[in-house]
């Protein structure tokens, strides 16, 4: 271990000595600068704070991203240029040895960096939240949210009958395989119509609840948005009903809503008890005019649990974002230990711009669909596209896990952030795919050219 240390410590000397930091410290400063100033959102708390943090987070990280790309890259394929690094290795030490130290050392320097501009970031934003005496505080309190999706109804038995009869009515092929597109088309088909209520119908939602929840450190709200059968806005009368597994009678909620805004409704402490699901139900009374409504499958509805740690919140989602970093910093090394510097650089900046594209990926991957013609047509996977396809979707099972992992886009939604999603992304990052690409160095730090005595 103290090998390990030593080599870190000398790796992080190097960077400190090189001009990549003052050009760093120089940039993430201009950041912090200027786009708090200029970047004002759109004049209320809630968009000040998204503003602040995925736009000014975002640049520090994109930055940090770069930064330890570029010196990992050069940590290893600038030395191996140099004969500094065959040098090294005559020493006693492992490779396993020099990888981690050198990984470790590009950490500290990033790290160092990460929490110091986010700690700067943070006093920004404090100072720029409303006063509590200002009348824009009475309405709104700065919290985070734990977001509680409604579970999955079991729709498979639908989804079968809704096949067998299409290939009835001749809509799709009497033998052979069902395209996934296809069969995905008709399981939203059948969730939507499940949530689309008509006039005087009602329709219930499930909503499994964590240990904390409904405490009063962490009081529940419902968020949710329709869109309705009619063009004009007409308001429509609702009736909510929350009911849980135990005796407790049902909380009833009568509001009046519009069509294609996100309403919120505070729920009364106390109201979950026991440990089952809370139902919740919504009936539709909106007779005159006849409307009926249509609830999204996945973005209509959600609960909402309280928190107000934001603080440890905020700290949580350094922390990912720092697992982040550690797995560009393996990506770079591992490059610069395959191939030379300006290979090495292009294909970590490729790993970058990858993850960058995800969320397009996983829409050609799970839609099938390439483009839209001017006709409004959809283009899907002909005979030349297939391959690609393939290409998308092998990608996407590898992305997808990772894009889960937004946290800018989280703390800038007030969404929480909890030890889970921390520990998920550092096993993500660090433990599989750090490892992988430290198997890969450590595999290619054996070649000949880095040759060594097998008794060392």
């Amino acid at each position: 271990m103290k090998k390990i240390v030593a080599l870190a410590v000398l790796t992080l000397r190097s960077a400190l000595n090189s001009r990549i930091v003052l050009i760093l410290g120089l940039l993430l400063t201009l950041v912090l600068s200027l786009f708090p100033l200029h970047l004002q959102g759109d004049g209320t708390a809630p968009g000040r704070i998204r503003i602040l943090l995925e736009y000014t987070l975002g640049a520090i990280v994109t930055l940090l991203s770069f930064s330890i790309a570029w010196t990992a890259c050069n940590a290893v394929a600038r030395e191996a240029a140099d004969r500094q690094l065959q040098l090294v290795l005559t020493k006693p030490v492992t490779r396993l040895q020099i990888w981690l130290g050198k990984w470790l050392g590009l950490i500290a320097l990033h790290s160092a960096f990460l929490f110091t501009a986010g700690l700067i970031l943070y006093f920004i934003l404090l100072g720029s939240l409303p006063k509590a005496t200002s009348p824009s505080a009475k309405d709104w309190e700065w919290a985070h949210y734990q977001v509680l999706n409604p579970t999955t109804e079991s729709i498979a038995s639908a989804l079968d009958h809704r096949l067998e009869e299409a290939r009835q009515k001749g809509q799709l092929p009497s033998k052979g395989p069902i395209p996934q597109r296809t069969v995905n088309y008709y399981s939203l088909e059948i969730r939507r119509s499940l949530a689309t209520l008509a006039p005087t119908t009602h329709f219930a939602w499930s909503f499994e609840l964590p240990p904390e929840a409904d405490k009063p450190a962490a009081p529940l709200r419902l968020r949710y948005q329709f869109s309705a059968s009619r063009w004009e806005r007409n308001p429509v009368p609702l009736v909510w009903r929350f009911q849980s597994s135990t005796n407790v009678p049902a909380f009833v909620l009568h509001q009046t809503a519009y069509a294609e805004q996100i309403w919120e409704l505070p729920l009364p402490p106390g109201l979950h008890p026991g440990t089952g699901p809370l139902l919740v139900t919504c009936e539709n009374f909106a007779t005159n005019p006849p409307t009926t409504l249509i609830f999204e499958p996945d973005q209509s509805i959600h609960l909402l649990a309280t928190h107000h740690d934001n603080g440890l919140n905020y700290f949580r989602g350094l922390l990912v974002l720092m697992a982040r970093l550690a797995f560009f910093a393996a990506v770079g090394l591992t490059a610069g230990c395959l191939f030379s510097t300006p290979t090495a650089l292009f294909f970590t900046l490729f790993i970058l711009i990858l993850l960058s594209l995800g969320t397009s990926i996983r829409e050609v991957a799970e839609s099938g669909v390439f483009t839209i013609s001017h006709e409004g047509e959809e283009i899907g996977a002909g005979a030349f596209e297939t391959p690609i396809l393939a290409v998308h979707r092998a990608a996407n099972s590898i992305l997808d896990p990772i894009q889960s992992l937004d946290v800018i886009h989280q703390l800038g939604g007030q969404e929480r952030i909890s030890w889970a999603d921390v520990g998920r992304a550092w096993r993500l990052y660090v433990a599989l795919w750090g490892g992988i690409f430290l198997l890969a160095g450590l595999a290619a730090l054996r070649r000949r050219e880095f040759g060594k005595p097998e008794n060392l």
